[in-house]
């Protein structure tokens, strides 16, 4: 009996230290296919506009410090851990995604934009949204797809409430809006080529 039960623990000893390997394993595999997937949007963008696709990657490694940066402070230790953290980290290079609906012609002009113009680039944080939204009804809503939502659609809100797509202000911007929106601003300002193109010719 001693070694019949001896026998059973071990057999499900073994199982469970395979179950284990094997739940390793598909996590492994369900991150690297989301980094590919995150590598492929990346470079879809790139192929539109060369300085969106520089801007998307810079910015991803701006808003792991920012967050780290702020996840001791008392306002955001509720929310600011490992996880969102990294969940941030993954999400950044999703916030641009809704330029590949913007036309060529407009993305890519090299001159100041009309006013028509620029109120079709102010469509693109609704782009992103749409296409994130619709990844979400079909992959399930994760965290790291609501923080793409929400860094995608208001990354161009204002504190004072004069941004774009819905002049949200103050805490009323979700934090990982306003984290990428920081991100996103110091690249501008740091980057020449795109600072000339994205804030300088882009506004009319």
């Amino acid at each position: 009996m001693l070694t019949y039960t001896s026998n059973v623990s071990l057999l499900s000893l073994i199982d469970f230290w395979r179950r284990e390997r094997l739940l390793k394993e598909k996590t492994r595999l369900q991150l690297a296919t989301q980094e590919a997937m995150l590598e492929t949007i990346a470079n879809i963008t790139e192929t539109r506009d060369p300085e969106t696709g520089g801007h998307i990657r810079r910015t991803r490694s701006y808003v792991k410090v920012l967050a780290e940066h702020i996840r001791n402070k008392p306002a955001y230790a509720d929310i600011v851990d490992d996880a969102y953290i990294e969940h941030l980290f993954q999400a950044a290079p999703l916030h641009d995604v809704g330029k590949v609906g913007v036309a060529d012609h407009i993305l890519l002009k090299p001159g100041r934009l009309t006013a028509e113009e620029f109120e079709e680039i102010k469509e693109h944080p609704k782009y992103g949204k749409r296409v994130i939204d619709a990844a979400k009804s079909k992959l399930g809503d994760t965290s790291f797809l609501s923080l793409a939502g929400e860094m995608a659609f208001s990354h161009h809100e204002h504190w004072d409430g004069k941004g774009y797509p819905d002049g949200l202000k103050g805490d009323e911007i979700p934090l990982s809006g306003r984290i990428m929106a920081i991100a996103d601003v110091y690249d501008a300002l740091i980057s020449v080529d795109y600072t000339k193109r994205a804030y300088l010719t882009k506004k009319p």
